[in-house]
């Protein structure tokens, strides 16, 4: 009998592991490979980034990072924003 929620189960996403998942995302893609995925996400980022600074309604909620852009609702408050998020 298999238990309903096994496949909810994970690994512990330790340091150990994490280098581990690593180890294997390198080996299968090689670094050339790793770098141009990274630099890719990097430059959809920038991309995204440049449409947050054309638009007067948003402003950034932190500055952005590699491939991490967050951004909000300017002066709007925090009913506005979930609403603007579920159109």
């Amino acid at each position: 009998m298999i238990h309903a929620s096994l496949p909810l189960a994970k690994m512990p996403l330790g340091r150990r592991f994490r280098a581990l998942k690593l180890w294997f995302v390198l080996r299968s893609l090689g670094a050339e490979r790793m770098r141009e995925h990274l630099r890719a996400g990097i430059e959809l980022r920038k991309r995204f980034e440049q449409h947050v600074l054309d638009d007067a309604r948003l402003e950034f909620a932190a500055p952005p990072s590699l491939s991490l852009c967050c951004f909000r609702l300017k002066g709007e408050s925090d009913v506005n924003q979930m609403a603007f998020l579920r159109r």
